[in-house]
């Protein structure tokens, strides 16, 4: 079907309608773009917070190097990073490269276990994974994994940044809960969805007083010409008063109207002419004949 067939209401609703593929699109593509950026934010965030971790523990280093007892500044380092909190309940942990646990701030009877055959739910072993990640990062890198959450039942999918520290040979990390970052993009997500609804109830409301705006005003006016075009003069004509392309129409209508009346006017004036005409004819016929009659009768 061609679009010039289609009523003006239903041309106008399919510009509302590209209106809304067009937001929608450009709201999806908004939100995939939102979650690499939240993702990518929160990596480099755990960077930067264990590399200042890693500078932490080369003070230490470098107190042991002035002549603190190695044990002695090894705990001192267990001891400060343990205490370290981020965001609430983030925090960091210490493996070696073997892979044995040094220091997990909350869960303490890992500290000296070998982490070797610990596996993730996924069958992954993430210690291990660790200790790669850091032998073919250049002494870092990026390890995925699943790990149980405090306060939470089920492990969840974690994402953390390991850095090595060689004078000692500990491998210092700390991830970011991935759960976490999805449930602030379902929560931006849920803005979206719902600024999107309002501007789509703003849209259709706008469609719906502009396509009666037209339509309804275009609609009696081809009823009128209907009624035009039958002889029927005896209409009001609306919205003649308008500097729109309808007041236009309803102008022009109004004159066809009053040329109409004109020319109906016109018409009936003529036939009466031209009754006047015949009865004056008929008249003059009857005079004539009763004259010849008179004379005939003479």
């Amino acid at each position: 079907m061609s679009i010039q067939n289609l009523r003006i209401s239903y041309r106008l609703l399919l510009i509302v309608a590209a209106m809304i593929v067009v937001m929608l699109v450009g709201s999806a593509m908004s939100l995939g773009t939102l979650h690499e950026s939240l993702i990518e934010d929160r990596k480099l965030k755990t960077r930067n917070l264990v590399e200042t971790v890693h500078t932490l523990l080369q003070h230490y280093a470098k107190l042991e190097a002035e002549g603190m007892a190695g044990e002695v500044a090894r705990k001192q380092a267990m001891a400060v990073v343990k205490a370290l909190r981020y965001e609430k309940e983030d925090n960091f942990w210490i493996n070696d490269m073997r892979p044995v646990m040094v220091m997990h701030p909350y869960k303490p009877e890992l500290d000296g276990e070998d982490l070797s055959k610990v596996k993730d739910p996924t069958g992954k072993k993430l210690f291990i994974e660790f200790a790669n990640t850091v032998k073919a990062g250049n002494g870092e890198g990026f390890a995925d994994y699943m790990w149980p959450k405090p306060g939470v039942d089920e492990p969840v999918r974690k994402l953390s940044f390991v850095k090595e520290f060689k004078p000692w040979g500990w491998i210092v990390g700390s991830g970011i809960d991935l759960d976490d970052v999805n449930r602030i993009f379902f929560d931006q997500l849920l803005m979206i969805a719902i600024i999107s609804t309002l501007a789509l109830a703003v849209a259709l409301g706008v469609y719906m007083f502009v396509a009666h705006s037209i339509a309804a005003p275009l609609g009696r006016i081809a009823d009128n010409m209907q009624k035009l075009s039958r002889g029927d003069t005896d209409i009001e004509i609306e919205c003649d008063q308008y500097a729109s392309e309808v007041g236009l129409l309803s102008r022009s209508m109004v004159a066809f109207k009053e040329s109409m009346i004109e020319n109906k006017q016109m018409a009936q004036q003529i036939e009466r002419d031209r009754g006047a005409a015949e009865e004056a004819k008929q008249q003059a016929i009857r005079a004539f004949s009763e004259e010849i009659s008179r004379l005939a009768s003479a």
